[in-house]
């Protein structure tokens, strides 16, 4: 008895191996189809593995997508020492840990938008919002804002 699930187990491995090479074979000959089947494949697992570890959907979508680009052009260098879905778990753990390393160095410059930034004329504080505000500089854009009805001065 414990033979014969040895050698299903054995004969299940060899027919997913050699799926595998034949769906390599196929991506890396540039196939559509196969590309399709991979991403409807893996498309949710990798993206719930980056939820997890990026703690952001927008940007899990987003590194998601980065994912499967970097392993449509990446192909030719998988050499199969691994599984493909090993190959393609350590790109997306790879970019998340790059997206986060990136948001660490990146976010020690950020601004909120409330916050005063400098003092303005007659020593009145500033708002960065209020600085973004987009004032028109043409003649036509003048006159359009007066037909509309709309004000010139500041809120």
């Amino acid at each position: 008895m414990q033979a014969d699930l040895t050698m299903g187990n054995l004969a299940g491995a060899l027919t997913l191996q050699s799926e595998e090479a034949a769906l390599i074979a196929e991506l890396r000959a540039g196939s559509e189809e196969a590309f399709a089947w991979l991403i409807a494949h893996f498309h949710q697992p990798i993206y719930s593995l980056l939820a997890r570890t990026v703690h952001d959907r927008a940007d899990a979508a987003d590194l998601t997508q980065e994912v499967f680009v970097k392993v449509f052009r990446g192909m030719s260098n998988f050499h199969g020492e691994s599984s493909l879905r090993t190959w393609i778990y350590r790109i997306a753990l790879h970019e998340a840990s790059n997206q986060r390393r990136w948001w660490m160095r990146h976010k020690q410059q950020e601004i909120p938008i409330e916050q005063e930034i400098n003092e303005g004329e007659c020593g009145v504080p500033v708002r960065l919002k209020d600085m973004l505000v987009d004032r028109p500089k043409g003649p036509m854009k003048l006159r359009c804002m007066r037909r509309t009805g709309l004000s010139l001065r500041r809120p």
